[in-house]
C-alpha cells in the first residue's frame, strides 16, 4: 500500500463556530463507544474491534487526513486516547459529549 504524502492531501472545507475553525467533517464516536443503535451483536463488535489501541491508530489516521476534530469523549478510553494522541504531538479538537441530568448537570 503506497503512503499518502501530506503535500497532495487538499484540506477539507471549514467552518467558524464561536471564533474556533472546524472541518465541516467530523469524526464522531457511535463506532469507538459500539452505538450501533439497533443491532446488539454490532454494538459488541464495534466495542471489540475498537481497543485502545485501535482507538489511537483511527484517530490518528483520521487527523492525518485533516478530520482533526472529534465529537467524543475525555474519560475513560476516550481520555486514554486524548493523552496517547497528545503525548505523540498529534494536535486533535475534541467537542465532548456530557451525559446531563434534567437540570443541566454532568452524571
Amino acid at each position: 500500500m503506497s503512503q499518502i504524502s501530506q503535500d497532495t492531501i487538499s484540506p477539507l472545507p471549514c467552518i467558524t463556530i464561536a471564533g474556533k475553525t472546524i472541518p465541516r467533517m467530523i469524526v464522531g464516536s457511535n463506532q469507538i463507544a459500539g452505538y450501533s443503535h439497533n443491532v446488539r451483536a454490532l454494538s459488541e463488535a464495534m466495542v471489540s474491534y475498537y481497543t485502545l489501541k485501535r482507538t489511537i491508530e483511527f484517530l490518528r489516521t483520521c487527523s492525518s487526513h485533516g478530520l482533526n476534530t472529534w465529537l467524543g469523549w475525555s474519560d475513560g478510553k476516550g481520555g486514554d486516547t486524548l493523552r496517547a494522541l497528545r503525548d505523540e504531538g498529534v494536535k486533535i479538537q475534541t467537542y465532548g459529549l456530557a451525559d446531563l441530568s434534567p437540570e443541566g448537570t454532568l452524571h
